[in-house]
């Protein structure tokens, strides 16, 4: 689901795929719990190949931009398109998530 790739200095750009349930949000928030813990602050979600997204996945997302930028960190979303566009779009995330 995660793969991970940087370049020094700059965010940690991780690549998801496939639909975002329940069970693959733990794993997630997991994942991005642990790379926090390693000292990563500032990640790049690329949503290219995601499908679909749950609440419970959008709740990772919007919970761990919370934590991080309380921080100093952030966590951008990009390449999100079909319908977890419009779930972004439905819940107003775009604008929190999208962004800088």
């Amino acid at each position: 689901m995660l793969s991970p790739s940087t370049s020094h200095g700059q965010p940690l750009t991780l690549v998801l795929e496939g639909p975002i349930y329940i069970e693959d949000s733990l794993s997630m928030r997991n994942h991005l719990h642990t790379l926090m813990l390693q000292g990563y602050h500032s990640f790049v979600l690329d949503l290219t190949n995601v499908d679909y997204i749950d609440c419970s996945g959008l709740g990772v997302l919007v919970g761990t931009k919370k934590k991080l930028l309380a921080t100093g960190g952030n966590l951008v979303v990009t390449g999100v398109s079909g319908v977890v566009e419009m779930l972004f779009q439905l819940t107003r995330l775009q604008t929190f998530l999208c962004s800088d």
